[in-house]
């Protein structure tokens, strides 16, 4: 409808009809429906569409293509909670003194699904879906793709069909999933607006011994114990000040985000004294911006991708100089994320500039310690720092050694990178 340019302006449940011979579904009532020749009708003063559904820019008079976007996702949510709005006009999922939707209180779905289904439901149109399209290829489950691109054959309905199933009222409590192993792992890049990307390097499933031999390292990289980590993919840097800046000013979560927080200044010189805490935050709002589910890699992800496959202490093999990374206090700063040679997945600064935090909380050494590449959890309030700082010593940087902070710690040696899970196909 929209490839025609037709808004509908009233999408809701009661104008959704499902075939009684074929089970299809059908949008109905096209008496508010507008045909449009730009991406967006203005009629100040004229209001359209059904309360409880509209977004806020119609009862102001202006409509957009993802004006749609926003009723869809309030018919998602009714029917996957079965709560319709009542005739009194009271609202179970819309909470009026802080004028925000509350349906997550009343079903359980997943992670993913959340993300998709929060981005619809944003208040200003510039943060939604741009296109019915775009929402579709969140959901799709063969595909991870660097930016939203509008497939050059229309959806077929056998495809609108698989969209269909996440909105059904039969079980409302079903911990819906959305995501499948996609097919082709490939990197990607992440478009932030004003120039500024994120780069995501696909770094293949793999096994490897994780911690350091005997002769090696010190007792808590031990026992040396073999990991199987799943394919995912990793920030081909450290997170810059330019990226953060611009996460910063997306939609707080559950913490304000200093937009400059840095030390040393440099749009391309990596975010530092930023605490595991406000990392988190990062992570939220630009899954939730992007519809991918980013979060902090596993100890266990970050020392398979330094490695590379390699065995020695360093990638580069037994020794390491301030030729190959930035370490030593030789260049008494952090220096511009790629300035030194990667490994062989592709991935820089593994060792020096700054401290990267991992998802996991610090545990004195690794028995019992996941084998399976998730992170390992815990009660403790420390977490786990990899990778050695522009000032320390090359002894630091093996890709063994582990580090821990408190989780609210705020240092110019702190930093994070971020990472994707291989089916967080949203």
């Amino acid at each position: 409808m929209h490839d025609k340019n037709v808004i509908h302006r009233d999408i809701k449940p009661e104008n959704i009809i499902r075939s009684s011979q074929t089970g299809a579904l059908f949008l109905i009532d096209f008496g508010v429906s507008k045909e449009v020749g730009g991406s967006v009708l203005t009629r100040v003063g004229t209001i359209t569409g059904t309360p409880g559904y509209a977004p806020p820019e119609q009862f102001r008079g202006m409509v957009y293509h993802n004006s749609d976007i926003y009723s869809l996702a309030v018919t998602c949510i009714r029917l996957l909670t079965g709560h319709l709005q009542k005739a009194d006009g009271s609202d179970l999922l819309f909470d009026s003194m802080r004028m925000q939707w509350i349906w997550k209180e009343k079903v359980s779905v997943s992670k993913e699904l959340e993300i998709v289904l929060d981005k619809m439901l944003q208040d200003f149109p510039v943060n939604r879906f741009a296109s019915a399209t775009e929402v579709l290829l969140a959901l799709e489950p063969q595909q991870l793709p660097p930016t939203i691109i509008a497939p050059k054959q229309p959806i077929s309905p056998s495809s609108f069909q698989q969209v269909l199933q996440f909105i059904s009222p039969k079980q409302p409590t079903q911990n819906v999933g959305i995501n499948q192993q996609s097919s082709v792992h490939t990197s990607f890049i992440e478009n932030l607006g004003n120039g500024v990307v994120l780069e995501m390097v696909a770094i293949p499933g793999g096994k490897f011994l994780m911690g350091s031999p005997e002769g090696e390292g010190n007792d808590s990289e031990k026992p040396q114990h073999q990991v199987t980590v799943p394919p995912f993919y990793m920030g081909k840097y450290p997170v810059t000040q330019a990226q953060w800046e611009r996460v910063a000013f997306l939609p707080k979560e559950k913490i304000d985000l200093n937009p400059k927080p840095s030390y040393f200044k440099g749009a391309n010189l990596p975010v530092e004294q930023v605490s595991w805490i406000d990392a988190q935050e990062f992570c939220t709002r630009l899954s939730k911006s992007t519809a991918r589910l980013y979060h902090l890699s596993s100890e266990a992800e970050w020392e398979y991708a330094c490695r590379a496959g390699t065995t020695t202490p360093y990638y580069f093999g037994d020794s390491i100089t301030t030729d190959l990374a930035n370490c030593n206090g030789k260049y008494e700063q952090t220096t511009d994320v790629g300035t030194f040679p990667p490994n062989t997945f592709g991935l820089y600064d593994m060792y020096g500039n700054v401290c990267e935090w991992c998802e996991d909380s610090w545990h004195e050494n690794y028995i019992n310690a996941p084998r399976d590449g998730s992170d390992w959890t815990g009660d403790d309030d420390y977490r786990i720092l990899r990778g050695g700082y522009w000032r320390s010593n090359p002894n630091y940087y093996r890709s063994a050694v582990r580090r821990r902070h408190k989780r609210s710690r705020r240092l110019y040696e702190l930093g994070f990178r971020i990472a994707v899970s291989y089916t967080s196909n949203m």
